[in-house]
């Protein structure tokens, strides 16, 4: 992770914090907004809201899976 970071920061376009995650390790983000944006330079990760899912059965399941209803009632 810290590799990344050295490589690409992350965007800075407004003051915000972000949790980043990747192999059961967290760290969380601060940017303040007058730092790197993807409109200045193409060095800076891209912060983006994601949700894993898998398609079984034509349809989709949380990942990882969890029991609960809408589990149940996809695999019925």
């Amino acid at each position: 992770m810290n590799w990344w970071m050295d490589l690409m920061p992350p965007e800075a376009s407004a003051d915000t914090q972000h949790a980043l995650r990747h192999q059961n390790k967290q760290r969380t983000l601060k940017t303040s907004g007058s730092g790197l944006t993807p409109e200045t330079t193409d060095l800076v990760m891209l912060v983006r809201p994601r949700k894993s899912r898998i398609y079984f059965l034509r349809r989709f399941f949380d990942y990882p899976i969890k029991l609960t209803g809408d589990t149940l009632g996809n695999l019925a």
